[in-house]
C-alpha cells in the first residue's frame, strides 16, 4: 500500500489517504526491476510440480507481469504523461476517501 497508496480505499484502508504513488522517473525504472524480478522467481517454479489450478495461477500471473513489461518497457506512457494519477485514481475513490468517517 505504501507503494501505491490509491488503492488502499478499495481494501478499506485510509491510513494512506494522504499520499500518492511516486511517478518519478527513477520510480519506474525501480518497478520495473522489481517485476522482472519477481517474474524470474515466478517461471523458476516448475509448472509439473503444480496443480492444474495452481499452474492456472502461476500462467496468470506470468502474463499480467509480461502486459505490465509492455506496458512500461515498450509503451512508456510514464514517461510522456502530464496526468501520472488518473491510471490509478478516479473520482470514485476520492468519494470513498471522503466517505471513509461515515
Amino acid at each position: 500500500m505504501q507503494k501505491f497508496p490509491e488503492t488502499a480505499p478499495f481494501l478499506g484502508l485510509h491510513q494512506y489517504d494522504h499520499l500518492l504513488s511516486d511517478v518519478s522517473r527513477t520510480a519506474f525504472l525501480q518497478n520495473i526491476k522489481e517485476l522482472k524480478s519477481f517474474k524470474e522467481q515466478i517461471e523458476a517454479i516448475d509448472p509439473s510440480k503444480l496443480s492444474s489450478q495452481n499452474r492456472l495461477d502461476r500462467d496468470v500471473l506470468l502474463y499480467l507481469l509480461d502486459n505490465r513489461l509492455f506496458q512500461l518497457e515498450v509503451l512508456r506512457g510514464w514517461e510522456g504523461n502530464p496526468d501520472p494519477f488518473s491510471h490509478t485514481t478516479s473520482q470514485f475513490i476520492w468519494v470513498m476517501r471522503c466517505l471513509s468517517g461515515l
